[in-house]
């Protein structure tokens, strides 16, 4: 029997295929996508008042942080090494998340870690919100440490048990469950005295322990057997056992609904238990699974964590249905965003597909079929035409976004490796980084008007729609070639650092950004001079780069630290390093959401990160700060400018002015005193006599009584 758990052991921790176990009649089966997350999320924790999820991933040393109104990561939390179980007391707003020989708290509030307990443990964990107790089991041991959660200190060690795994707390009548994997049996611990009174045997290899404290009922998964053990704890006895008929690892209870939701461990599906009935009502599809699952009970969502998939299940308990599906396929890189449809396209470069993710709910909508090993993505948000470089197939597929569906396939040169579009001009231009040029194409026609030559392997492309320059990087001989789009010729050539890889544009500024992966740093080009102005370290292996014009934020993605930098365009330095997933490479940003997309090239994920380091948003909401935002920008028919302003007690009059990049004034509004916050102004791109403005650059200007609020943006023709 040691031998047959030492097995199971290896099965469970090194993913050796099982086959062979019987399969229970399904009564309801809902398939699965992915929710996008770090390498190997193992345990889930749920804060119910916060409607926070956090999960901690194995592989990348973070804590995911889900929001789960939107079903999206909207943190990563770096933690001690290899974090495992999570526990989360709501009343407190407290995660400890136990990482090798530690347990790491986390502030729920500012999502970061804010202290770090000596305290050996790496699956179970278990809180009780009432007493502030965190009970952490030593894996591979014959202890349970107790934490009192006020002084973050290890109070008190309760010895008894055998290799304990599952921690289950029941906080009403403050006892702890712990599951002894190598005894057979679960540990009831008196959380008063912190002593154990009773041990229940149960079948082999108890792995998760789930309490439903309204019930007073306690579930135990068992890795050895193919059922769940219900225990009575009135009086700490096994009053019924239901066969599920596969390993079961992991037990998540809704005590409202009074389901219990059981991983079915490699099975690829969860058990779903009415525990009034103690019966199995569902089995629903998921990813590979190892046993990290909990629930919300005040939104009845539950979250299992899919170790070896990389991501979370999001299933809706009322119907036992996935809600949320964020993912995309396999070795993604590239990514384009259309601001004014809201949606992201990314090239999946092992899988010959698009995701198209919509980027209202973070999640994916279709899977395009390309060409062979598609790579770069460029996006005409002015034609709603998407085109992807096809590597392995030497031609560019065009996507059209309103059906979302491929129109097009333009042959170009060898190895097409990324796109740019000037929207004013409805130019593609496409590196191929194979034949040492570039493809022209016209939007209008789908086809090649000219090839110019480069310099050697040329794999970034930006562009400068305001001056119609476009900029390449090439990549085997350290300089970018400058083209001007009105004659298609090189005109200049600017040497930069060492393998230069991606290249973003800031139109408002002139500014032209290189990430030199070889060199570890960003090139600052000015575009009035076509020469370098600035160097940046930026850490390992930089290799795409995004640009936010109106917030002058330029974003790095470093391949093998797995991180994405952040630099101010205004001083050229570097301002936050943010942990991402693993070997990130595509770089998107949405100048309307301002929201960056992130594709992590091995773990097939795409990160949504909200930029919030100014306060930025707080600002733009904020009713006692002069200010406005404008949606859309780039914008071609028409935009709104959203204003706020504090309250005005001196009745002074509210102006809003439309300037062109000569400083004439364009178009102007009187909006009077009496006004509440926010007010929307439509503009559609009109002078004040009523004619049509030509592209380009415009200023916004908000002025009441002395105080006044300025801002850029650009009309396409």
């Amino acid at each position: 029997m040691y031998f047959l758990k030492k097995v199971l052991l290896s099965i469970f921790l090194f993913c050796i295929t099982i086959t062979g176990f019987s399969q229970i009649t399904v009564v309801d089966t809902i398939h699965l996508a992915k929710v996008g997350n770090g390498w190997e999320p193992c345990g889930v924790g749920v804060n119910p008042q916060t409607n926070r999820i956090y999960v901690a991933n194995y592989g990348s040393d973070n804590v995911s942080v889900i929001d789960g109104s939107g079903d999206s990561v909207i943190a990563a939390i770096d933690v001690g090494n290899s974090p495992w179980g999570v526990g989360v007391n709501p009343q407190t707003n407290r995660i400890y998340v136990t990482c090798g020989g530690n347990v790491s708290v986390i502030d729920g509030l500012g999502d970061s870690v804010i202290n770090t307990i000596a305290c050996r443990g790496r699956m179970g964990i278990g809180v009780n919100p009432q007493t502030n107790r965190i009970y952490v089991a030593r894996y591979g041991g014959y202890h349970v440490s107790v934490i009192d959660g006020s002084g973050d200190s290890v109070i008190a060690t309760i010895g008894g048990q055998n290799d304990p795994r599952g921690v289950g707390v029941n906080p009403q009548t403050n006892r702890i469950y712990v599951a002894n994997y190598d005894s057979d049996n679960v540990s009831v611990i008196d959380g008063s005295g912190d002593s154990v009174i009773a041990t229940i045997a149960v079948g082999n290899a108890p792995m998760g322990v789930g309490v439903n404290p309204q019930t007073n009922r306690i579930y135990v998964a068992t890795l050895g057997s193919e059922n769940v053990y219900v225990i009575d704890g009135s009086n700490n006895s096994v009053i019924d056992t239901i066969w599920v008929g596969s390993p079961t690892a992991g037990v998540g209870v809704n005590p409202q609904t009074n389901r219990i939701y059981v991983v079915n461990f490699m099975i690829s599906d969860i058990t779903v238990i009415d525990g009034s009935g103690d019966s199995v009502i569902a089995t629903i599809d998921v990813e590979f699974s190892d046993w990290g699952i909990d629930v919300n009970p005040q939104t009845n969502r539950i979250y299992l964590a899919n170790y070896y998939s990389d991501n979370v299940s999001v299933i809706d308990g009322s119907g036992d249905s996935v809600i949320a599906a964020i993912g995309v396929g396999n070795c993604p890189e590239g990514v384009g965003v259309n601001p004014e449809t809201n949606r992201i396209y990314v090239a999946n470069y092992g899988s010959d597909n698009v995701s198209v993710i919509d980027g209202s709910g973070d999640s994916v909508i279709a899977a395009i079929e390309v060409k062979n090993s598609p790579r770069g993505v460029g996006v005409n948000p002015e034609t709603n035409r998407i085109y992807v470089a096809n590597y392995g197939s030497d031609n560019v597929s065009v996507i059209d976004g309103s059906g979302d569906s491929v129109i097009a396939a333009i042959e170009v040169g060898d190895s097409p490796y990324a796109v740019g579009v000037n929207p004013q001009t409805n130019r593609i231009y496409v590196a191929n980084y194979g034949s040492d040029n570039v493809s022209v194409i016209d939007g209008s026609g789908d086809s090649v008007i000219t090839t110019i030559d480069v310099g050697n392997s040329p794999r970034g492309v930006g562009v400068n729609p305001q001056t119609n320059r476009i900029y390449v990087a090439n990549y085997d001989s350290d300089n970018v070639s400058v083209i001007d789009g009105l004659e298609d010729s090189v005109i200049t050539t600017i040497d930069v650092g060492n393998s230069p890889r991606g290249v973003g544009v800031n139109p408002q500024t002139n500014r032209i950004y290189v990430a030199n992966n070889g060199g570890h740093n960003v090139s600052v080009i000015d575009g009035s001079r076509d020469s370098v102005i600035a160097t940046i370290g930026i850490g390992s292996n930089a290799c795409e780069i995004g640009v936010n014009p109106q917030t002058n934020r330029i974003y790095v993605a470093n391949y093998y630290d797995n991180n994405l930098r952040t630099i101010d365009g205004s001083k050229n330095s570097l301002i936050a390093t943010i942990k991402v997933g693993k070997y990130p490479l595509g770089v998107g940003v949405n100048l309307q959401t301002n929201r960056i997309y992130v594709s992590c090239y091995a773990d097939g994920t795409v990160w949504v990160l909200h930029d919030e380091i100014a306060g930025v948003e707080d600002v733009l909401n904020n009713p006692q700060v002069l200010n406005f935002k404008i949606y859309p920008n780039p914008f071609s028919n028409r935009t709104e400018f959203t204003l706020f302003f504090p309250a005005n007690k001196n009745k002074e009059e509210v102006k809003f002015s439309i300037y062109n990049v000569t400083g004439r004034l364009v178009r102007s509004f009187s909006l009077g005193s009496n006004l509440s916050t926010p007010t929307t102004i439509t503009w559609d791109g009109k002078d004040n006599a009523g004619a049509d403005l030509s592209s380009g650059m415009y200023f916004g200007i908000l002025k009441a009584g002395n105080n006044k609020n300025s801002k850029s943006f650009i009309l396409i023709r």
